[in-house]
């Protein structure tokens, strides 16, 4: 089997803890179309899940793996999930060699050249995201978010070997790079491998809030303190025909951004 250029490693929610599977679905959807939208085809995502969502885009390039992961009762065990998933993921990548790989959470974006810039680039250990977007459901406003890769998980492109990848849920976590499914841990330990990662030279992704289903901050109407009020303030710019084209920004009407 012949090597993507990028594999996208999704790990998705189980509808059992979902307060609005079809939400979850959507913007799932959402996410997959983003990267559906890539002006280079050379890449494979993988989707991993207790169940796929509804309506889930139809493409060779996509992969869903589903499996029994335990459903999750409290935070802690919310993040074990995304760690086995992603586990299960990089399981899904040993068919295809070694290669660049990017975990992805299921509600964000991608620039459209991404994969493309891969591409151009191939050779380098990978890379970690400086620079990114924050997307405010429902807003006229997409904000500038400089230490990107401390806030989102869809903020690292990695190179990884055989020799990096599970091969199977059992392997220990000793014997393969377990450290992939952290983000904030990627850039010091690629670093302390003596495979540092280079800045991503644009802005390459969103992460999103303003909805229910986010584990992060749920709307900018919340932030309350001084210092991220000023934030909000100098971060804001206008969302354009530009930003929606290079990333594929839908907006949902049923979510309020306030509501939250």
């Amino acid at each position: 089997m012949q090597s993507p250029i990028l594999t996208f490693i999704v790990p998705l929610k189980s509808p059992k803890v979902s307060k609005n599977w079809s939400l979850v679905s959507r913007l799932c959807s959402r996410t997959l179309n983003s990267i559906l939208r890539q002006t280079c085809p050379d890449f494979k995502i993988i989707l991993v899940c207790n169940e796929p969502p509804e309506n889930c885009p139809q493409d060779s390039r996509i992969e869903i793996v589903t499996d029994s992961f335990p459903i999750p009762k409290n935070t802690g065990e919310v993040y074990l999930d995304i760690k086995l998933k992603v586990k299960r993921g990089m399981v899904a990548c040993k068919g295809f060699g070694e290669g660049y790989v990017m975990r992805m959470d299921a509600d964000d974006f991608i620039h459209q050249e991404l994969v493309s810039f891969v591409k151009n680039n191939y050779g380098s250990n990978g890379w970690y995201f400086p620079k990114g977007f924050v997307y405010q459901e429902g807003m006229k406003w997409i904000y500038l978010r400089n230490d990107f890769y401390c806030w989102s998980a869809t903020s690292n492109i990695v190179w990884l070997t055989e020799k990096d990848l599970p091969k199977s849920m059992e392997t220990p976590d000793n014997e393969f790079f377990v450290d992939f499914w952290e983000h904030l841990k990627m850039k010091k330990v690629c670093e302390q491998l003596g495979k540092p990662l280079q800045p991503m030279p644009f802005r390459a992704a969103a992460y999103t809030i303003g909805h229910s289903e986010s584990i992060m901050l749920h709307s900018l109407a919340n932030w309350r303190s001084l210092k991220k009020l000023i934030w909000q303030t100098v971060s804001a710019r206008p969302l354009t025909a530009q930003h929606i084209d290079n990333f594929g920004f839908e907006y949902f009407p049923e979510i309020i951004p306030n509501a939250h």
